[in-house]
């Protein structure tokens, strides 16, 4: 079929920076949906391996690939070209390293579609390749049918829904008629698109089902730690208060940061001490953590807020 001129029901955005060892696994199984009418957008990031020889393979072989080469500049900034670049009502992003069931796009559209919802999610597994491992998250929403509300309630906190952009399907005007965008020099940007969309949203729609893999590798930049990795973790969690203080909503939503910011203090410990193992001076890791530590308690704290105040 060709696509070149018919407009898509799905946009998939697959952003890729070096992903040579697991984009063909990625693009196969896009390729092997299901569902029929979507183009794939792929953003060639700066690759310097063997993977813009694969993009390209891909893009003369399927009518509906659309390639798009950019001078290196981040997952936040190939999102945002992505987007832009999009031209279907329901968007879908997908991680070069990661795969999905041949149903994932079917299931998810005919969900957001049958229910009317902006919104469709669905459960996923973490897997290893190293061991070819797949663990299904057992910590997730009951499929059904959730308002925005009860939604972020549990993205806040992070818990049987959490900020991924990637076992979702979205409806487009939620970033376009919101200039959502991806922040640029930041980790963890997911954190500010989910909670943006999600906040503007009516409702939406989750099956348990789990049709997307979640690569865990030991080579990417996501499983590495470092100090700036772990600032910009604290700065998301400072976002979360901006964003719905500058919306008047962080006293509905406090009790569940106060849990995320109780769960991040846990996690930095672990997180820390792994970093530490390559800095000489440990009372600089010491000084961060009491930092941190400091800064989510004053960013719970009631006289905090503001996007001044907050960043």
């Amino acid at each position: 079929m060709n696509y070149q001129n018919k407009i898509p029901d799905i946009s998939v955005i697959i952003p890729v920076h070096n992903s040579q060892r697991y984009l063909r696994k990625c693009l196969d199984s896009v390729v092997n949906q299901t569902f029929s009418n979507f183009e794939v957008v792929i953003i060639n990031d700066g690759s310097d391996d063997g993977s813009l020889y694969i993009m390209k393979e891909y893009e003369e072989k399927y009518s509906n690939f659309r390639l798009f080469n950019i001078k290196k500049s981040g997952v936040s900034e190939a999102r945002n070209i992505g987007v832009r670049e999009s031209r279907a009502k329901y968007l879908s992003f997908i991680d070069s390293d990661d795969f999905v069931l041949p149903n994932f796009l079917e299931v998810l559209y005919n969900n957001i579609k049958r229910y009317n919802t902006d919104i469709s999610c669905c459960n996923y597994y973490l897997y290893w390749p190293q061991r070819n491992l797949y663990i299904k998250d057992i910590m997730c929403l009951p499929s059904g049918i959730y308002s925005s509300d009860k939604i972020i309630y549990s993205l806040v906190k992070d818990v049987r829904m959490h900020f991924f952009l990637w076992n979702k399907l979205w409806k487009r005007s939620l970033f376009v008629d919101n200039e959502i965008k991806f922040p640029d020099n930041r980790c963890y940007e997911d954190v500010y698109g989910c909670l943006e969309a999600f906040y503007f949203s009516d409702n939406v729609s989750v099956t348990s089902d789990s049709l997307y893999f979640y690569t865990r590798r030991k080579d990417s930049y996501e499983s590495s730690v470092n100090l700036k990795k772990y600032s910009d973790y604290i700065y998301a969690f400072k976002y979360i208060r901006t964003f719905l203080d500058l919306h008047d909503k962080y006293n509905k939503y406090r009790i569940s940061h106060i849990i995320l910011g109780i769960r991040i203090i846990l996690s930095s410990i672990p997180m820390l001490f792994s970093i530490g193992k390559d800095i000489e001076d440990k009372k600089k890791i010491f000084k961060e953590f009491k930092l941190s530590v400091k800064s989510i308690f004053y960013c719970i704290g009631n006289k905090s807020g503001g996007k001044s105040d907050m960043i």
